[in-house]
């Protein structure tokens, strides 16, 4: 009787500990929302696959729902998990910043129209990496830095829209890692972006400008690597039937009037190219444009025009050194929070077990 009654026992605390895990996985995946929010007074949806520790928002495992952020001054690191997008053409973004001072960290941000949408002023955005969106970072705010992201293979890496600022640097763009994405860099309708000391390659056009105004604003350009990119400047039509277009000029300042950049086939081009007394730039400047573009006034007239225009004139003739590469190469940082449970439940079921045979044991021998 007693060997039966152990066995009983057993067998219950085995198939509970064997259910656990699944039982606490269903429980999280049906209590989701349909975006999780971190709302202003810093509360998060508890089954959320985020867990806050001070200012300090951290993914506990992959995710498939849209990030909101509302809580101002704050760190969301994705411990280097996945944020999957259910298409680029849903209509949503991947994280939405809805506050100002937040450092987003450490995702990995695929298949979304936006992986990043910034509607407030003044955040971070740094060692992430974007795969296949529509936009990456889709910017319709100023001061934001942008660091040691990687982006690849989106329709815009970096776009930029309706930010009016006189001639000042409101937007950094520095050490990322930008590849294989039609546009490197979008610019609309926005003045006073620094781009410096990024890996540009494979890409379809390095840079595209537009603007209702017909004035590109200004852009800081220099010490970045430009390597197999087909195009260098592109210059978005005012609308589908112009007259009397003229270039703009220059369409970007690729240079800080002391150094320029790095252009793959600056020597190819310019093969009398010398340098300047051991400086590793080059004595010719580089010129940019924009493709020839036709166009038409709407009464059967039209032309091929040249939209932008620019020169770097202080050419590098050597790849410039860039530490680009975010160390998104170590595992995940905290394990999700069902297993986490579900294993102290496994260790306490386990001394349970024991217990219970010990004493057992020891009752059946008096």
């Amino acid at each position: 009787m007693k060997v039966t009654i152990l066995k009983v026992v057993v067998a219950s605390i085995m198939l509970t500990l064997l259910l656990c895990p699944f039982i606490l996985v269903i429980k999280t995946a049906d209590a989701q929302p349909s975006t999780i929010t971190i709302f202003p007074d810093g509360t998060v949806d508890a089954s959320s696959g985020i867990q806050r520790d001070g200012n300090t928002y951290t993914l506990t495992t992959d995710l498939k729902l849209p990030i909101e952020v509302q809580k101002n001054g704050i760190t969301l690191n994705g411990a280097n998990h996945t944020l999957q997008g259910p298409r680029i053409d849903s209509g949503l973004a991947g994280i939405t910043l809805k506050a100002s001072n937040v450092v987003v960290t450490n995702f990995n941000i695929d298949r979304w129209p936006a992986g990043i949408y910034g509607a407030y002023n003044n955040n971070t955005i740094t060692a992430n990496k974007f795969t296949d969106n529509d936009r990456a970072i889709a910017l319709y705010a100023t001061d934001y830095v942008i660091s040691k992201n990687i982006i690849q293979t989106s329709t815009s890496g970096i776009y930029i829209k309706d930010v009016f600022i006189p001639t000042e640097d409101t937007n950094l763009i520095i050490n990322n890692q930008i590849s294989n994405n039609y546009w490197a860099f979008n610019i609309i309708d926005s003045n006073g972006t620094t781009i410096t000391q990024n890996d540009v390659t494979d890409n379809d056009v390095i840079l595209a400008l537009g603007s209702r105004s017909g004035v590109a604003g200004y852009h800081l350009i220099y010490l970045n690597n430009f390597v197999d990119n087909q195009q260098a400047l592109h210059v978005h039509l005012p609308g589908p039937f112009v007259s009397g277009l003229s270039p703009i000029s220059p369409a970007g300042n690729w240079d800080n009037g002391k150094m320029g950049n790095y252009w793959h086939d600056y020597t190819t081009k310019y093969s009398n190219v010398s340098e300047i007394s051991n400086s590793c730039i080059g004595d010719t400047a580089y010129l940019i444009e924009s493709e020839p573009i036709s166009w038409g006034n709407g009464n059967g007239g039209g032309g091929i025009a040249i939209l932008g225009k620019g020169v770097d004139r202080y050419p590098l003739i050597s790849t410039y050194s860039i530490a680009t590469s975010p160390d998104n190469s170590s595992p995940n940082s905290s394990l999700p929070i069902e297993y986490v449970v579900a294993v102290i439940l496994a260790v306490a079921l386990l001394i349970t077990v024991l217990i219970t045979i010990t004493y057992l044991k020891k009752h059946r021998q008096n």
